[in-house]
Formats: structure tokens, sequence, C-alpha cells
């Protein structure tokens, strides 16, 4: 019986120690994948991010405030576009609904959105979110940040363009910012159509 038992102790801690071990390693090859992963991605499908801006501005009744023209090289377009990300906040007296517009030398294929909801914090709820329907920023209030999302099909040749948003009923304009297509730091000459 003595040696049944010793035998069945030491039984029980070779499955305990093979069940640490299993542990062990799932854990270390777990941890060792994912570094692999990080690694494929950073080294191997590292994305070229030229292609996004973030540009801030305040709309106003005066054609609004841009901090900074936007800028894209042509050859830094990804899978054929470009995305931008314009983040504004709505000064007295603006409200209503919003049309952000793209025009230029070129009709440029874009498409509008936004982040919902838009970068406010939470707790700050004295005014109701906007809402996004049909490309329209609708029930848009003095107070309210604008979060815009556009992503715009690559030009064919480099240009300046300007992004607008105006009032969707009475044509208002709120917002000018420049959108400019170089190509190789080349921009284009001030009045050149560009084509």
């Amino acid at each position: 019986m003595g040696v049944y038992h010793y035998d069945f102790l030491s039984l029980s801690k070779e499955v305990s120690m093979s069940m640490k071990l299993k542990k062990f390693l799932k854990g270390t090859i777990f941890v060792l994948a994912g570094g692999l992963y990080v690694l494929f991605l950073g080294g191997f499908v590292s994305p070229n991010l030229n292609d996004n801006a973030h540009a801030i501005g305040m709309l106003n009744g005066a054609a609004g405030i841009a901090m900074h023209p936007v800028e894209y090289d042509l050859n830094g377009a990804i899978f054929g576009q470009f995305t931008l990300m314009l983040t504004a906040k709505v000064l007295p007296p603006v409200s209503g609904d919003m049309v952000v517009r793209l025009t230029g030398p070129e009709e440029l294929d874009y498409v509008v959105s936004t982040r919902y909801p838009p970068g406010v914090p939470l707790f700050n709820r004295r005014d109701r979110w906007y809402t996004f329907e049909d490309s329209i920023f609708k029930g848009v209030t003095t107070g309210s940040d604008l979060v815009i999302v556009l992503r715009i099909k690559q030009p064919k040749e480099i240009g300046r363009y300007t992004l607008t948003i105006s009032d969707n009923s009475t044509g208002q304009l709120y917002f000018t910012m420049p959108v400019i297509f170089s190509k190789d730091g080349v921009l284009p000459a001030a009045g050149e159509d560009c084509h």
C-alpha cells in the first residue's frame, strides 16, 4: 500500500507540474505570437500615412477660420484615396443644417461622413448632438463640435480646391479652407487651373 500511495503522490505531482508547464507554455506562445504579429505589421506592412490630414477650424458668420490649409502629395495616396478629418467649433450665431462641399478645378469624387458622437465630453449634454443624414449635418447649434471626415478620390492633376461648409437652406457660408494637391512638392501657381 505504501508503494502504491507513493506512486500516486508522485503521479499527482507530475500531473500538477505538467499542467503548470502547459499553462506557462500556452501563455508564452500567446505573447510570442502577439509580438511576432506586431513585428510583422510594423516591419512589412507599415502603412504610408501621408494620405491623412487633420484640420482644425471654427465656423462663424464671416466664412469661418481655418488654422492652416491642407496639402496632399499626389504620390501619397493609399488605394487611390486621401482622408481629411476636420474638427470645428461652431461659434455664434451659427446654427442650422450644414452641408460640406469640396470644389475646385476638377470635380472630385468624395464622401462626407462623421464620427458620432462628436468629440465632446459625454457629461456635457446641455446641447443636443447634431445628426448626420443624407450627407447633411442636421440640427447643428452654437457651441457644437463638428467632426467631419472626407474620403477623397485622388485627382488626376495638381490643383487648389476649397472646402466649404454652408447652411443647407440659405446657402450662407460659414467656413472655407484651402485643400491643395501637389506633386513632388510642386504647388500649382495662383490662378492656374492645373489642366
